[in-house]
């Protein structure tokens, strides 16, 4: 399921991810050291892009007030935590180990961020339960495939199709 991301909505997101990122003094943190090449707002940008492709689908509104440390394990009311990725291979879910102890959702959302000569698409490749990551999860150790932190690498051929009706018909009512 692909979603388009218009311009209005990029800049909003590269807004709220300076933002969220201003929050922190622009720190290098964990996370951000994860990314290569990207300066620390980009990976907040990249997880609003995915968090307002999520919105786009389900209508709620993306969490704009959460700043500082982050949120507390989800970013939409339903108990769902959104992660965003931009890569040029299918991407694979990717939660640093002390942010997966410290923040509990019921189900994660993975987007795949793709630049198109027309503007963004997210592609939702799927779903995954907590408890399902539980029993599914990697560990992959600092340094490892060219980790910054201990990370749980989960593949994505563990996600969940959604079927749009069915799932977010029930990802609403807090199912």
């Amino acid at each position: 399921m692909n979603v388009l991301i218009i311009k209005t909505d990029l800049k909003w997101c590269k807004w709220l991810g300076k933002k969220r990122s201003a929050s922190m003094g622009h720190a290098e943190t964990k996370n951000s050291k994860n990314m290569v090449g990207g300066t620390p707002w980009k990976r907040h940008y990249f997880g609003a892009i995915g968090e307002k492709a999520w919105s786009i689908l389900t209508g709620e509104p993306v969490d704009v007030k959460t700043i500082g440390r982050g949120d507390a394990g989800t970013d939409f009311s339903n108990g769902t935590q959104v992660k965003g990725a931009y890569q040029r291979k299918k991407p694979n879910l990717l939660i640093p180990v002390d942010q997966y102890d410290r923040k509990i959702a019921k189900r994660y959302i993975l987007g795949w961020i793709k630049q198109k000569d027309f503007g963004v698409v997210v592609e939702i490749l799927g779903q995954i339960s907590r408890g399902k990551c539980d029993r599914v999860k990697r560990f992959v150790k600092k340094g490892d495939m060219n980790m910054k932190v201990d990370t749980w690498l989960i593949s994505n051929t563990h996600l969940e199709v959604l079927n749009l009706v069915g799932d977010l018909k029930r990802m609403m009512k807090g199912e």
